[in-house]
């Protein structure tokens, strides 16, 4: 009872004072915690908007430290992969690759990679760097095959066959280079490359050094564009789909030529992995029956295409040929063409490639490679009659397989024909077509020395349909430094 009198005491007072209140009191109450929350909200989406701004910087600040930084990847193959995949190389750097391979002969960087080796000079912007390979080659010739040394050449076989057996040990392939780089200048990164062989004399036992190549580039000096000025590889050769070989002359149906010559690259796509040339080059005409002249430079232009699985390449070649009579009273001149399509293409999963290339045209003797090293000229017959140059019809092609058997061991095989259409003109024993295969085992104890063998059967074949052919085994031992 007590308990329930209290309770009345306390009960009464509070709703006195409830009903005291206004209902303005009662509004007011309800929408503090209505604000508390339309506030809290408001806040929470700031933060919201705040964790987004952060997360985009963060993002834009990994893309430029991913510009900035150096790219060194192992090769133009893993470049061309990351920019599939959107890792984005600095386009300099992809520049520089990508015209490595264009220009450079593999051979040059079987041992030492394009980023090594390079010595600073003090005090500027240039780095210098030497290097090149000895080779010796024990050669075994079954048959004459005309040229005795490390370059197997069959336009050079006598027809008929001579079964005069030889042997030589040669070491004119060996091969010195020099080279510069000065980076950073207002036109882009300079470079200079000089190289040379011991192959400038053919006599018997005499060797002499020989100029392979002599030129300026620059890198950089466009977005996307190089040039190149000097004696160098032809723009129209491709050096991707060359293969591996010791035999310094390769496919006979190989293009194959070094001259003088202005280039000029350009990437036409976004991700740098299709790129064109321009250039001209050192104008010459081999030709029977007169002596060649010089007039307007060679045109070459072709498309280069790569890809993480190999490139493509094609290529298109303008000429004037100019020659004169063998007495000297008469002159004549007529047009020159040639096309060529290249390419490598790596197996799936595995080292393996096929490489492979096609040339056709009319005049282009002296850009492949059997048809170059042939005593007469092939581009053209002069008619001391009728005083009429006529450009020789040409084509053919190689086919290349190599195979790693392990990490160090591997193995190419190459076959290759080439023909001439002949003119009645023309003498019977003036060549008609060759043809060559060749097979060899290499193996690579560690990083600067290969040693292995090379087997090699070359066919040439005359006007007359007369032929000769020759048998050869090549051992070779290879260090590079």
């Amino acid at each position: 009872m007590c308990i329930s009198k209290a309770l009345i005491h306390l009960v009464v007072p509070l709703f006195v004072i409830g009903l005291s209140m206004s209902p303005a009191a009662w509004a007011e109450g309800e929408r503090q915690p209505q604000e508390m929350r339309e506030t809290i909200e408001a806040q929470q989406e700031q933060l919201d908007a705040q964790s987004q701004s952060i997360l985009e910087l963060k993002q834009q600040v990994q893309d430029l430290n991913k510009q900035l930084q150096p790219v060194t990847p192992a090769s133009a193959e893993q470049l061309a992969e990351d920019i599939a995949t959107d890792q984005n190389p600095t386009v300099l750097e992809w520049e520089r690759l990508m015209f490595e391979k264009l220009v450079r002969d593999p051979r040059n960087q079987q041992f030492v990679q394009a980023d090594e080796g390079w010595i600073p000079v003090s005090g500027s912007q240039t780095e210098l760097k030497f290097g090149g390979f000895v080779q010796l080659n024990l050669i075994r010739s079954f048959q004459d095959a005309g040229y005795p040394y490390g370059q197997f050449i069959s336009s050079n076989i006598p027809v008929p066959t001579d079964n005069t057996a030889d042997t030589q040990f040669d070491l004119r392939s060996t091969r010195l280079t020099f080279e510069t780089k000065t980076n950073k200048t207002k036109v882009g990164d300079i470079n200079s490359f000089i190289s040379i062989d011991f192959s400038g004399n053919v006599q018997q036992g005499a060797i002499q050094p020989r100029l392979r190549q002599a030129y300026v580039s620059g890198i950089g000096f466009q977005t996307g564009a190089t040039f190149l000025a000097g004696q160098a590889n032809s723009t129209f050769m491709d050096l991707q789909a060359f293969p591996d070989q010791f035999d310094l002359e390769g496919p006979n149906a190989a293009i194959a030529l070094r001259q003088g010559q202005l280039r000029y690259s350009l990437s036409v796509d976004r991700s740098h992995l299709l790129v064109v040339e321009l250039a001209i080059e050192q104008p010459e005409t081999a030709v029977q029956n007169g002596t060649g002249l010089r007039d307007l430079p060679d045109f070459v232009s072709k498309v280069n295409w790569n890809q993480p699985w190999g490139h493509l390449q094609g290529a298109v070649l303008l000429r004037q040929l100019v020659a004169e009579s063998t007495a000297g009273t008469d002159k004549d001149s007529t047009f020159g063409w040639g096309l060529a399509f290249s390419g490598q293409v790596k197996v799936p999963k595995s080292k393996d490639n096929f490489q492979f290339q096609v040339t056709g045209g009319a005049g282009i003797g002296r850009y492949i490679q059997d048809l170059a090293s042939a005593s007469n000229g092939q581009d053209a017959v002069y008619n001391d009659v009728t005083n009429e140059l006529t450009a020789l019809n040409e084509i053919g092609g190689y086919a290349a397989y190599q195979h790693w058997w392990t990490d160090k061991l591997r193995s190419t095989i190459v076959g290759s024909y080439l023909r001439i259409d002949n003119l009645s003109v023309q003498p019977d024993d003036a060549l008609k077509q060759t043809r060559y295969a060749a097979f060899n085992l290499i193996y690579r104890p560690y990083k600067r020395m290969d040693v292995g063998g090379e087997y090699y059967w070359g066919e040439r074949t005359n006007k007359n349909d007369q032929s000769g052919h020759a048998n050869r085994l090549m051992i070779t031992m290879k260090y590079g430094f």
